[in-house]
């Protein structure tokens, strides 16, 4: 049997190993988080009687629960809401039937934090048709069906379509995935007050540690110190897709991997195991051993980072200053001014 040679190479090398262009002046940020473990009972699916169930998918042949990357960032904007930041859509909780506000309804990236990082898509009306245009030629996707009592088809004018024009957000985040299978807990309760059939109800819980993903350019950004605004809402998760306050659960970072490159692709997605305790990422151990990452490239923080071994690798016991120790290097290598 051959022996099978590796040998650490940069992330320039790699990628001209495989062909490709790299353009040095293009940074990608890319990173792995692993929850604090809690009792979950987040993002709730669509109610079952009396039951909140939660959402669930299948994971290595397993069932785990899962949290929506939507409800992810739901709770970041609220993050960013209460730092005071320019923000288009606001949560207001006062009011369920206008729990999102906007500002503007044309939306603006360049003014509005939102609006540039995680996108939008905006929707224009259709505009009646004028009569005169009555003749022109129609096809079966303008016209009505027509019933026994309706006119006749020549009658009928092509039907007015709207269009939405969509701004994909820089801020690519995966789903948060259960790092343990979903044991099947459910816990019994009822509302206060006189009891009856109605006051009685169930939510399944899952105690759990969740992991997710996010990938984000900041040349993709109008404003490029915005990805500062994502690294601090992500060190500041709480209350995600939970939104009666019945669990709380911690969602920032126990540990976390950011890695810093010109490499458009991640290569480390859901890289971290923990069951309970003591997390390890053997994935990425074994990339960055075989050069298919630069360990220089990498942050660890958090209890992932205690006996971590990796030369070049830039450890960390607090998340929080891992993602400062981050900020020095991304401010010099994009000529931005650090305040």
């Amino acid at each position: 049997m051959a022996k099978m040679v590796t040998k650490k190479l940069s992330t320039h090398e790699n990628l001209t190993l495989c062909g490709l262009e790299v353009d040095e002046t293009m940074w990608h940020l890319h990173g792995n988080i692993l929850t604090e473990y809690g009792l979950a009972s987040n993002n709730h699916d669509r109610n079952i009687g009396n039951l909140l169930p939660l959402p669930k998918i299948h994971w290595k042949g397993q069932i785990h629960t899962t949290v929506s990357a939507e409800a992810i960032k739901f709770a970041m904007r609220r993050f960013w809401q209460e730092q005071k930041l320019s923000l288009n859509r606001t949560v207001n909780d006062e009011n369920p039937d206008d729990i999102y506000h906007y500002k503007d309804a044309n939306f603006n990236p360049n003014l509005y934090v939102d609006d540039d990082v995680m996108g939008y898509l905006k929707i224009e009306k259709a505009q009646k048709i004028s009569q005169s245009n009555r003749d022109r030629e129609t096809t079966s996707d303008d016209i009505d069906l027509q019933s026994d009592d309706s006119p006749a088809k020549e009658e009928y004018l092509p039907k007015p379509k709207g269009k939405g024009i969509p701004r994909k957000g820089a801020l690519d985040m995966s789903r948060a995935i259960s790092t343990t299978p979903y044991d099947r807990d459910v816990l019994h309760s009822a509302y206060g007050g006189k009891k009856d059939i109605a006051s009685l109800h169930s939510a399944q819980f899952h105690s759990t540690h969740y992991q997710y993903c996010f990938s984000i350019t900041p040349d993709s950004l109008k404003v490029r110190e915005r990805i500062f605004n994502v690294l601090e809402g992500i060190n500041s998760l709480r209350r995600v897709g939970g939104s009666n306050s019945g669990c709380l659960y911690d969602f920032s970072p126990n540990s976390l991997i950011l890695r810093w490159t010109h490499d458009s692709c991640s290569r480390h997605l859901y890289s971290i195991d923990a069951k309970h305790d003591d997390p390890t990422c053997p994935k990425l151990l074994k990339r960055m051993q075989n050069g298919r990452i630069d360990p220089t490239e990498v942050w660890i923080a958090g209890d992932l980072a205690e006996g971590f071994e990796m030369e070049g690798v830039h450890l960390f016991e607090n998340p929080a200053a891992a993602i400062a120790d981050l900020k020095q290097k991304m401010c010099a290598d994009l000529g931005i001014e650090q305040k």
